[in-house]
């Protein structure tokens, strides 16, 4: 029979299983942190606080996660370590990057490192709530459900799974890439602007800049070359948006000062250089 003691413990334990999410804070400014945290628990959230980056990771290897709110310039690993090294990791918790100020290279870096999102701390507590839910919600949307299958030629995409393989090799993607990839996928050979993968990924937050998604789209282009060097999925079509290659892929040949930085190269006005380049639509 068990104790009070141990019955107590489980009921406990269950009760947090019923909290609305599990959020991992980390911030080091204790005034900031009080208040971000207050306002979750007060919305029936569990709140993990992390005062640096050394326990972040701690927390994030022993913890279920639903989302990590990371603010820019914690103590030890800084926040660009972090993400990169919970990628490495095969972390998929979404992360948000939180900022004093939105610096171009500085959110181009966050973006790159694996950050799903970012969010200014001029934001009060009740916005950056509805991004973190916001963010929660377009992960789990892709996590449940009747299983899922999409993809073109050996690209398959597995929307209950939360699986991207290409010639059966898994690719490991952040949220957003993720998100993009299925709406691309959803109708291959159709393309998408801008705005409409914004709409669909991002929902109606009109603080996202048109250029985080490029930096997305690149990001997801060189995740997919790594396990087809020379296959390119998603084609530029210049001045209009992005879309799935109906084909299955475009064959490109990539030279060694082949660049993934959006910008383009010598010969990027020929459709081959748009389709296969990482040139932005315009």
């Amino acid at each position: 029979m068990q104790s009070f003691g141990s019955l107590f413990l489980v009921v406990l334990g269950e009760l947090e299983d019923l909290l609305r999410y599990h959020i991992l804070l980390v911030e080091d400014d204790g005034v900031q942190a009080d208040i971000i945290r207050e306002f979750l628990e007060r919305e029936g959230n569990k709140v993990y606080l992390a005062v640096n980056s050394f326990v972040a990771l701690q927390i994030v290897r022993s913890t279920r996660l639903d989302a990590i709110v990371l603010d820019i310039g914690i103590p030890v690993l800084d926040d660009i370590s972090v993400c990169r090294t919970l990628r490495n990791e095969y972390c998929r918790v979404p992360v948000l990057m939180l900022t004093g100020k939105i610096a171009d290279d500085e959110l181009l870096a966050g973006l790159n490192s694996g950050a799903d999102d970012y969010v200014t701390q001029a934001v009060g507590p009740s916005a950056l709530a509805a991004r973190i839910y916001a963010l929660i919600r377009r992960t789990q949307r892709f996590g449940v459900g009747s299983s899922t299958l999409l993809g073109v030629r050996d690209l398959v995409i597995d929307t209950e799974r939360y699986d991207v393989r290409v010639a059966g090799t898994s690719i490991p993607l952040t949220v957003k890439e993720f998100s993009i990839l299925a709406a691309l996928a959803r109708d291959p050979g159709r393309v998408l602007s801008r705005n409409q993968i914004m709409d669909r990924v991002f929902g109606v937050d009109q603080s996202i800049l048109r250029r985080t998604v490029d930096v997305h789209v690149m990001n997801l282009r060189r995740k997919l070359r790594s396990a087809a060097p020379t296959r390119v999925y998603i084609e530029t079509v210049y001045g209009v948006g992005y879309r799935l290659s109906k084909a299955g892929g475009i064959d490109c040949e990539f030279g060694p000062n082949d660049s993934d930085v959006a910008g383009g190269s010598d010969v990027e006005d020929s459709l081959m250089a748009g389709l296969c380049g990482d040139r932005p639509p315009g």
